[in-house]
């Protein structure tokens, strides 16, 4: 288990989101206070603590990217007037869906589709013209209210039949929070 750990930190480590990286810590805060002892609670907290610190306090591809965050400068790569790129993804990907509503554009927009929608928001000359980097958002872009409305449907009774068995069985706890885990990433995520 703690070979597990370790990798599945230095695939936090490397995956460089930000949004991965907080919700990997909000989850392991939620499982250390909801399921240690008091004794080993107290000691993985401290423990934690001073990990995030000596992240904090270090110089690191972790706290580059979260300092870039809460900088006033902005992440898009192309002049435009976006703060970050993500707001253009997403900005576009809500042009799609307000032009398809109902049934979407279906699986894998067409190129052109896509860039229609760039250059209906000003962004014609974009080079980054990628997918919504919203999985939800993507969902309605490509499937509309209809789609959108079958893959919460079954996504989140996943999650509900999942930690409704968690009591029962720590599989159960595990596949919930992974999954709420992975909604929540997805909010900036496809």
């Amino acid at each position: 288990s703690w070979f597990f750990f370790f990798s599945l930190v230095v695939c936090l480590w490397t995956s460089e989101s930000r949004t991965v990286q907080l919700t990997a810590l909000g989850l392991l805060l939620f499982n250390v206070v909801y399921y240690l002892p008091r004794k080993t609670k107290i000691w993985a907290i401290l423990a934690i603590v001073i990990c995030v610190g000596a992240i904090t306090v270090t110089d690191n591809p972790v706290t580059q990217k979260f300092r870039s965050t809460f900088s006033t400068e902005t992440e898009t790569t192309d002049g435009s007037t976006f703060p970050f790129d993500r707001a253009a993804f997403w900005l576009a990907h809500w042009r799609l869906v307000k032009d398809a509503p109902i049934s979407g554009h279906g699986i894998h927009i067409p190129t052109e589709v896509r860039n229609r929608a760039y250059k209906d928001i000003g962004l014609e000359s974009f080079s980054k013209k990628y997918t919504a980097h919203n999985m939800f958002l993507q969902v309605a872009a490509e499937g509309g209210i209809i789609g959108l409305g079958l893959f919460c449907f079954w996504y989140f009774g996943y999650i509900y039949v999942s930690f409704r068995n968690a009591r029962h069985s720590k599989l159960a706890a595990i596949l919930g929070q992974s999954l709420l885990a992975i909604a929540i990433a997805g909010l900036t995520q496809n």
